[in-house]
């Protein structure tokens, strides 16, 4: 789901290239308004961070948007969620954090991208 119709079709694209784009559904429009209309097994969510997030500790409350998809995704099996390597998930006891890395030179000892990932118990009833 995107509001910018540019980088719907950037998601699109990519998705292409990678072999994978039967398997995602594409929606243009406000997460809010689309995302209850939305099933499926997987809900993956990259809210936006904005450009002062904190290198030492970032909360829910510090992510715009982020506890509102999270309430909205109770349809969903399973949610993942990218965001900061700082990202504090104490928060969400249920959550397991796993780290992914880049491939490219040092990138062994950088986080590239750490994903929350818990199961819906209301999705699985």
């Amino acid at each position: 789901i995107e509001r910018d119709a540019r980088r719907l079709a950037d998601a699109r694209h990519n998705a292409r290239v990678y072999g994978v784009e039967s398997r995602i559904e594409f929606h243009h429009g406000a997460v809010e308004a689309v995302l209850p209309r939305v099933q499926g097994s997987l809900l993956f969510f990259d809210p936006p961070w904005g450009l002062d997030w904190s290198r030492t500790r970032t909360t829910a409350g510090d992510l715009p948007a982020f506890e509102a998809l999270l309430a909205l995704s109770a349809a969903f099996s399973e949610v993942w969620a990218k965001v900061p390597p700082s990202f504090d998930a104490a928060a969400f006891p249920a959550a397991r954090p796993e780290a992914w890395y880049g491939v490219a030179k040092g990138d062994d000892r950088r986080v590239k991208f750490l994903l929350l990932r818990w199961r819906n118990a209301s999705a699985e009833d």
